[in-house]
C-alpha cells in the first residue's frame, strides 16, 4: 500500500485590503476584505513499496491570485500609534502536478489547493 506525502509551501506574498470596522472607545473591531497574490509550490510523493522502480515526486509551482478575507482588532494607545491581532485567510486557487508512481500504470495527477492562513499581531503607526 502506498503512502502519499504533500508538501505546500506559499512564499513572498502580499495583499491589498481594506477595512470596515467598528470604534468603541480606543478599541477598533474590523472585517477586512481583498486580493491577495504570492508564489506557491507543491509536492507531493506517493512511496509505494510494491513499485517496480523509484517513484519520482508530483511537483507544481506558480505565481497564485485570490480574493482573502479576515477579521481583527485594534487598540489605540494613542493618536499615532496602535496593537493590532489579525487572522486572514485566502482562497489562491490550485495547483496540480503528475508525477510517477514507479508502476508501470501511467503515474498519478495531484492537486494542492492554496489556502494561506495568517494570524499575527503587530504594531500599526498612522501618520
Amino acid at each position: 500500500r502506498g503512502q502519499l506525502v504533500v508538501i505546500t509551501d506559499t512564499a513572498a506574498r502580499l495583499s491589498l485590503r481594506g477595512r470596515l470596522g467598528l470604534a468603541t472607545g480606543p478599541l477598533l473591531f474590523y472585517a477586512t476584505a481583498g486580493v491577495a497574490a504570492g508564489h506557491a509550490s507543491f509536492d507531493a510523493l506517493v512511496d509505494d513499496s510494491d513499485a517496480v522502480h523509484s517513484a519520482t515526486a508530483a511537483t507544481a509551482s506558480g505565481i497564485v491570485v485570490g480574493p482573502v478575507i479576515g477579521a481583527g482588532a485594534e487598540y489605540a494607545i494613542n493618536r499615532n500609534i496602535g496593537l493590532k491581532v489579525e487572522g486572514v485567510v485566502g482562497n489562491l486557487g490550485t495547483l496540480t502536478a503528475t508525477g510517477d508512481n514507479g508502476k508501470s500504470d501511467g503515474g498519478y495527477t495531484a492537486s494542492g489547493h492554496v489556502t494561506p492562513l495568517r494570524l499575527s499581531t503587530g504594531i500599526n503607526v498612522h501618520f
